[in-house]
């Protein structure tokens, strides 16, 4: 809703215009700015407390309610789902695939946002935020107004007095939408022209587990996951920025490292994608299908994989949970020269310290060593059953002195580090021993995971 008609002179009050704005004439003092659009009274745009101010000023018609929420999830459905022409965006959010499909943010769906979802003058608010000391007004993710209604979108949702269930699902709809929007920009950027399918198919094939989309199998599951990962204030490094919105660097940390980190995955695809288009023959890629039981197969893995995830993030932050005697001393016995001491320490000492938000590096190194054994014993063909056969297998990847894998040399300086912290020991042998051990604990706990639940 814009407060100004064309045909209104700058001065002229609308009738329904926000009494914050304006007062008579001789007790108003406007900060003009390019294109005759008025600076917002009252706000200090030099601080890094403006775009908070800014916001409350210019978004006094956001009214977060219970039909609000269900607006932006129908607005949000009808996004992924929409099918016009060339653009199929439920065949893209719905598939683990790059280049096929073409989906597009338009400016149809811009103006719907700005008058259902955020209520505001989107040149207004631009004008103003670009104003802000912390905000480059050339920059293209955060100079966007649409990019930076998110922050504030959760900060009112987190405030709101919706049912925690409502609540969470518009903030997950809120997240969900700014990373379909930026998707859009990044396939219609790398993939102007729709890819060949085989070598879509056959990029696909070579993703490891390590690759998210290869663990959620859609586009639309991993934005979801993604949102869920953000909102979490366990593992979301952006939760104060939203939930305070006192900090405006924080704020724009956060919208560009959102589009950072969803740039970078689809980077790595596309080197894949570029590794196959120029050095495969592409005559024998021809006759080439994806086998429905690969698939499966890769589906139920990756189902696994998120399973036990979960569950060593549930027995981690509970703490008392994760120490089993037992495993310790079977992850102990197929290795030389552990100190049972130091690797008793780690294990009862790793979940306080997984449980603390500034310390990503836990929980990225329990992750990291989940995804490897199960890409490691699916490549392999190693049923997990055999729990001796799987000690005993990933005792020699971990060893692997000329190890390419990118997943173990993660385990090992993320292991070291953790170890060294822990311990303050540096002594080489002693760090890489109890890091193994500490790996070899982990598979443990997965492989056991039935026995003790």
């Amino acid at each position: 809703m814009s407060c100004f008609e064309p045909s209104i002179s700058l001065f002229e009050v609308r009738e329904d215009h926000n009494p914050l704005y304006w007062s008579s004439f001789g007790a108003l003092h406007l900060n003009q700015v390019e294109g005759n659009e008025a600076l917002v009274v009252g706000v200090n745009f030099e601080s890094n407390n403006a775009i908070l101010p800014v916001f409350e000023k210019l978004g006094v018609y956001l009214d977060i309610n219970d039909k609000w929420a269900l607006n932006l999830q129908k607005y949000v459905y009808s996004f992924i789902t929409r099918k016009v022409g060339m653009v199929d965006h439920m065949a893209f959010f719905g598939s683990p695939y790059l280049g096929l499909e073409k989906i597009t943010f338009t400016t149809a769906d811009r103006n719907q946002w700005f008058s259902e979802i955020f209520d505001c003058d989107e040149e207004e608010l631009r004008e103003n935020l670009h104003a802000c000391s912390a905000i480059n007004k050339d920059w293209a993710v955060v100079g966007d107004a649409f990019n930076m209604t998110i922050p504030y979108l959760l900060y009112r949702i987190y405030k709101s007095k919706l049912n925690d269930r409502v609540k969470h699902r518009a903030m997950v709809d809120v997240v969900s939408m700014y990373h379909y929007k930026c998707l859009t920009s990044i396939v219609h950027n790398d993939y102007p022209f729709t890819a060949r399918k085989e070598v879509v198919l056959e990029t696909y094939n070579r993703l490891s587990l390590k690759y998210d989309i290869k663990r959620y199998g859609s586009w639309r599951a991993l934005i979801e996951a993604r949102a869920e990962y953000i909102l979490d204030p366990k593992t979301g490094i952006h939760f104060q920025a939203f939930t305070r919105m006192d900090d405006d660097k924080k704020i724009v940390y956060m919208v560009g490292d959102i589009q950072n980190r969803l740039r970078r995955a689809i980077n790595d695809i596309n080197k894949v994608f570029h590794d196959v288009k120029n050095k495969t023959n592409i005559v024998k890629l021809e006759s080439a299908r994806v086998s429905l039981q690969d698939e499966l197969t890769i589906k139920s893995v990756s189902k696994e994989v998120t399973q036990h995830v979960q569950y060593l993030d549930r027995i981690l932050t509970e703490e008392t949970s994760f120490f089993k005697e037992e495993l310790m001393q079977h992850a102990a016995g197929v290795l030389e020269g552990v100190r049972m001491d130091m690797l008793t320490y780690v294990l009862q000492e790793f979940p306080k310290r997984f449980n603390n938000p500034k310390k990503p590096e836990y929980k990225q190194f329990t992750e990291t060593v989940v995804l490897h054994m199960f890409e490691y014993l699916h490549t392999n063909g190693i049923k997990k059953s055999n729990v001796y056969n799987v000690l005993i297998k990933m005792r020699g990847a971990y060893g692997a002195s000329r190890s390419n894998n990118d997943m173990v040399k993660v385990i090992r300086e993320l292991g070291d580090q953790i170890v060294i912290e822990i311990t303050g020991r540096k002594t080489p042998q002693w760090v890489l021993t109890t890091r193994t051990a500490l790996s070899l604990y982990m598979v443990l706990r997965v492989v056991s995971k039935d026995y003790f639940e």
